[in-house]
């Protein structure tokens, strides 16, 4: 079994739970670029690499804490561009969000965006749609789906290790 570490790139305010509304961001005293730092310092001194999962938010507002932490040789993945949860959303925005996390990220960064997470974990068995979008903007796996179903989220019955999607579909 390969062993995998995965970080979400997102500050305080973007926490579903919290409901701080997007037009507030913007004023919301920012605590992601210090915290990543220190995780990133950590990770080489133990010789560690993990993914990050991008807000495209974020990378537009600080590119370069996402070059600092491709440079430290971690993979890059979206972690959407405003951290709605998949489930709220139409296909259609889900896919403007989708290639606007990649578009934004990618801007900061040269390297293909290969991965996705929903926030919130936020795909259940009614946004299967979402996987065909996520092909069709190259994205080649996906980390949103937990196996055990909670009060906030996640899919019983799916397998506990890494699976592949047959058609598209669980």
């Amino acid at each position: 079994m390969k062993n995998a570490l995965t970080i979400d790139v997102e500050d305080w305010f973007h926490a579903t739970y919290l409901g701080v509304p997007e037009k507030d961001w913007p004023i919301c005293e920012p605590w992601i670029e210090p915290n990543i730092r220190r995780i990133l310092n950590i990770l080489a001194e133990e010789k560690v690499k993990a993914t990050f999962f991008i807000l495209g938010w974020i990378a537009e507002r600080i590119p370069q804490l996402v070059r600092n932490i491709a440079e430290e040789g971690h993979e890059i993945a979206s972690h959407s561009y405003c951290h709605r949860q998949v489930f709220g959303q139409s296909p259609t925005e889900f896919a403007q969000d989708l290639h606007l996390s990649i578009e934004m990220i990618q801007a900061a960064v040269d390297v293909p965006i290969l991965g996705y997470r929903a926030p919130a974990a936020s795909i259940g068995k009614d946004q299967q749609w979402a996987f065909e979008i996520m092909v069709d903007n190259g994205i080649l796996y996906d980390s949103s789906l937990v196996p055990v179903r909670t009060p906030l989220y996640g899919v019983s019955g799916l397998p506990r290790f890494a699976f592949e999607l047959c058609g598209g579909a669980y």
